[in-house]
């Protein structure tokens, strides 16, 4: 079944693409698992480096990525 995208960010470059709700799903779940690689290393690398905080900053953006798709399929499943 196409997915397609809320008032919230219709219209957008993000809605370009129809996705089925099984690829979306998909998606969500690869942003998670790259989230908790991602953290698994953070203890690694120095902090007040600026590679600290460019993950920080690329996990805090995946966090708020997948909270946007949770919120979408939501919208959508309801």
């Amino acid at each position: 079944m196409p997915f397609s995208c809320s008032k919230i960010i219709h219209g957008d470059a993000f809605c370009l693409q129809k996705s089925t709700t099984e690829e979306v799903r998909e998606a969500r779940l690869d942003h998670q698992t790259t989230i908790r690689n991602w953290e698994k290393v953070q203890p690694y690398i120095p902090e007040a480096t600026s590679q600290h905080t460019g993950l920080l900053r690329r996990i805090k953006a995946l966090q708020i990525s997948v909270d946007l798709i949770t919120k979408e399929l939501e919208t959508y499943e309801e």
